[in-house]
């Protein structure tokens, strides 16, 4: 199978998460013996990079992509309008 569609590449996740592994699995293994991946510090410092990076104040992380957008339907005008669940 060719990695190439009419001359586009597919994006490489193996060789991506191959640069990476190594800092990945030291964070894994950082955080699961600590116990702190749900509300710990590592939350705190991810979402405040976030809120930096994009220049906000205040940032949130969500277990997924579909929360994330529950969440920001929530927040608009739309859901006290009824068109929005």
């Amino acid at each position: 199978m060719s990695n190439q569609t009419e001359g586009v590449p597919y994006l490489d996740l193996a060789s991506e998460f191959q640069a990476l592994r190594d800092d990945w699995i030291a964070a894994i293994d950082q955080l699961g013996s600590r116990a702190a991946f749900i509300l710990g510090d590592a939350v705190s410092e991810f979402q405040q990079e976030v809120a930096d990076y994009i220049g906000c104040r205040h940032a949130l992380g969500v277990a997924n992509g579909t929360d994330a957008l529950v969440l920001s339907l929530r927040t608009t005008p739309a859901s006290t309008s009824g068109l929005t669940a």
